[in-house]
């Protein structure tokens, strides 16, 4: 049940941007190994099959770290590097697991299709911000626990609702994507920067300090393009999941609605927003690049606070 739920909540049309993108890096991850040709697969092969081999290892390479970040291996690790704890661990935070243990069973009994096994933890950190992550992990900050039990159960709805709709999914198979892209880029990098000191010490070539310094100019020029080409393809990223995410904030919240915590959270919301800095005039990059909408229309939404 959870699994077919998960696909058609992927596949819903908030999501077109964010996975537009994703088929984007599947496609850059496979062209990237193809291109690059790292890899030899028999000395009978054409190179047209050596590259169309090697593209394929690219396409290995992404859907097998997506299947180790999405399992408990994954999750695992993510938790541990973050210094999640589990609630238990706490003293005198009972009420916030009763909290998480009520709004959990009531999205189980109206909704069949949210993962089992999820589990409440908790990161050390003063600043009030929740968070779902993989498929079965929600977290709160120290700094959020000090809403009232009542906010905190439109909270967790909240969060409920991302591991319910596949959000966290999707924004993992983005992550890999970028890891993969990150880390083919750190290696080309690394790559022209031997390669630059090697023609400005002479290179085995008895060639002026002029040529040698000029062809040491087009290793660094190369290193500025991959930047430059990377940073363009993950800030196109970031829009495209944010523009995604607003939306899916949005969902999140009439799932909460939904279970009857729609003024529960709003009134959270008004609380960590009221102690929020205030930011402003906010430009159109600015605009683009926000992961969450507007937090008073998202209150608005939720009926307003009491």
């Amino acid at each position: 049940m959870y699994f077919i739920q998960l696909i058609t909540n992927i596949f819903k049309p908030k999501n077109i941007p964010v996975l537009l993108y994703f088929l984007a890096n599947v496609a850059l991850s496979f062209v990237i190994m193809y291109f690059l040709n790292l890899f030899t697969f028999g000395q009978n092969l054409t190179l047209e099959q050596q590259q169309l081999y090697n593209g394929l290892v690219g396409l290995g390479i992404y859907f097998g770290g997506v299947v180790i970040f999405l399992s408990p291996i994954g999750e695992g690790f993510f938790r541990f590097t973050n210094g999640l704890k589990r609630v238990e661990d706490y003293q005198g935070l009972a009420h916030v697991q009763a909290a998480f243990n009520e709004v959990y069973e009531k999205a189980q009994a109206e909704h069949p299709g949210i993962p089992k096994g999820v589990k409440l933890y908790i990161k050390n950190s003063s600043v009030q911000n929740a968070a779902a992550v993989g498929r079965k992990t929600i977290f709160l900050t120290q700094g959020i626990l000090a809403l009232p039990p009542d906010q905190l159960k439109g909270i967790i709805a909240h969060e409920l609702a991302h591991l319910y709709n596949g959000d966290t999914v999707i924004l993992l198979l983005i992550l890999v994507g970028n890891i993969f892209i990150n880390a083919i880029a750190m290696m080309l990098k690394l790559f022209f920067s031997i390669l630059g000191l090697f023609i400005l010490l002479g290179g085995g070539r008895n060639n002026s300090f002029g040529d040698r310094f000029s062809g040491y100019l087009l290793t660094r020029m190369a290193r500025f393009l991959i930047d430059l080409v990377v940073g363009v393809w993950l800030l196109i990223g970031i829009a495209l999941k944010n523009l995604s995410g607003r939306a899916a904030e949005y969902k999140a919240d009439e799932f909460a609605c939904e279970l009857g915590y729609g003024k529960e959270l709003a009134t959270a919301l008004a609380t960590i927003s009221h102690g929020a800095p205030n930011q402003g005039n906010v430009s159109i990059v600015d605009r683009a690049l926000a992961s969450h909408p507007d937090t008073s229309e998202r209150i608005r939404r939720c009926g307003g606070v009491a």
